[in-house]
């Protein structure tokens, strides 16, 4: 064993790496240097739990040292098999404990990952009590983290107030040991809480605490938006909007640069984030809804509707197990309520008319079941404009038809006749959703700058398709 009284450069600029990884929650950078520098850590680490003078001076410092051994040598068991290191910690050395409470954290965020959250809160509260009696190192972070678990576990089961207290717990502990990172986190955390709960003051001024946190820490985009979003959230934030994505700045439609440099993607924003169980259980609904068991599909939809009351993604998917069942009045109520908690969601406001129109008899089922086939069908792209052109072919002119043929005909780059569809489509389009998606095709397929101006100009007063708007405000950005 190296002498830990003179540690090698070595030792000490590897052991610098992984600290510094450490005190910043860096996480996935302290996973890379553990493999990248397997053999040094494996040398060195003994000398290394002997913590250096400068480190036992400061509490802080202590915890970080101590939180970086343990994920070294979680690293280690779980990457590598090579236990040894976990087993030199959790034997009488000072840290012993550390370990024994990661890997208590470690159980509860795989519960967390199941959706098990009552399971992890048990497990949580169990973890809060045996440290709360500790004075060892690490304690108050381990609270803080215990706290903060229990906190987003209220929140993700729906228990918003209390999710409330938790996270103010967790909050406090940070802020007592001056760790950034997990202030950051929790205030996060409770800006959301807040946001969900309609408490938009409370809200704003999270947002506003991150916003000053973050520039303080050179975080400059991240500030800027929270700083909006501070504005946002104060002046009643829209229910569902959408936002630009350019490479990793969010802007808003009415603050987008003169050009955009980079990958650009446009993106829902509601006033609440969803929860996890309802997002789980709508995926199983989707899944069970593509084998045709659309009873049993609905039961999860109306489960996960259950499960956050806020969410639009299950009474959407609801609406389209309906159709299918040909409960049609049922269907519209989905569709309708979907509209209520995100305005312009998907393609809601036109399958709103169809589901509508399907309950008036104007629309055969058989024609729905051909659309959603031609929308979302595997059939392979020559064979759905094959069966559209037979449609069409039939006398059927729904503006939709049109739609998703001429966008078949545009991956098959047959551009002409695809600017034909949606002109004709154009010509029988009464439901704004559907028409806007049609504008803004035939606008891409014009040589006329003029006449694509015009086709955009008019997409963007339509309350139609959210993301038609936004690519064509997006568009006429880039002629201005």
């Amino acid at each position: 064993m190296a002498d830990s009284s003179f540690p090698t450069s070595e030792s000490l600029r590897v052991r610098g790496l992984l600290f510094s990884a450490a005190a910043e929650g860096d996480y996935e950078r302290l996973e890379y240097l553990c493999a990248s520098h397997r053999e040094d850590i494996t040398r060195y680490f003994d000398d290394w739990r002997q913590v250096p003078e400068k480190y036992r001076n400061s509490q802080f410092a202590f915890e970080i040292y101590g939180r970086m051994l343990v994920a070294v040598a979680q690293f280690f068991a779980v990457n590598f098999g090579d236990t040894g290191l976990l087993k030199d910690l959790t034997g009488p050395a000072e840290f012993s404990h550390l370990a024994a409470w990661e890997e208590r954290i470690r159980e509860v965020r795989s519960l967390m990952e199941s959706v098990r959250y009552q399971e992890a809160r048990a497990v949580l509260a169990d973890l809060s009590d045996e440290v709360g009696k500790s004075t060892g190192s690490g304690s108050d972070r381990t609270l803080s983290t215990a706290c903060g678990l229990i906190g987003e576990c209220y929140f993700q089961e729906g228990q918003a107030e209390q999710a409330i207290e938790h996270t103010k717990k967790a909050l406090h502990y940070a802020q007592r040991r001056n760790d950034i990172e997990d202030v950051v986190t929790y205030l996060t955390g409770l800006y959301e809480i807040c946001r969900y709960l309609g408490r938009t003051g409370a809200a704003a001024d999270m947002a506003a605490r991150l916003a000053q946190l973050l520039l303080e820490r050179g975080k400059d985009s991240e500030a800027a938006r929270y700083r909006k979003q501070a504005r946002l959230v104060r002046a009643d934030e829209p229910l569902n909007r959408v936002v630009v994505m350019i490479d990793d700045h969010r802007y808003e439609l009415d603050e987008l640069p003169q050009a955009e440099v980079g990958e650009v993607q446009v993106l829902f924003e509601r006033n609440r984030v969803s929860l996890r169980s309802s997002l789980v259980l709508t995926e199983e609904g989707i899944t069970l809804a593509q084998e045709g068991r659309y009873d049993e599909a609905l039961e999860l939809f109306k489960d996960a509707g259950k499960a956050d009351r806020f969410n639009p993604a299950p009474k959407y998917q609801e609406g389209f197990s309906l159709l299918h069942l040909r409960r049609y009045r049922e269907a519209a109520e989905a569709f309708q309520a979907t509209e209520a908690l995100a305005p312009g969601w998907f393609h809601c406001r036109s399958f709103l008319w169809m589901a509508r129109q399907l309950a008036r008899g104007n629309i055969d089922h058989r024609i729905f079941v051909f659309l959603r086939m031609l929308e979302d069908g595997p059939a392979p792209l020559p064979d759905k404009v094959r069966e559209a052109q037979r449609v069409l072919a039939m006398g059927f002119e729904y503006p939709l038809l049109y739609l998703l043929h001429g966008e078949h005909l545009l991956g098959l780059k047959r551009t002409e006749e695809a600017g034909e569809m949606f002109r004709k489509g154009l010509a029988v389009a009464i439901e704004p959703e559907v028409r806007s998606r049609l504008l803004v095709n035939l606008a891409f397929v014009q040589e006329s700058q003029a006449e694509k101006k015009r086709l955009l100009r008019a997409v963007v007063k339509i309350d139609g398709n959210l993301f038609a708007q936004a690519v064509a405000t997006l568009a006429l950005q880039d002629e201005a």
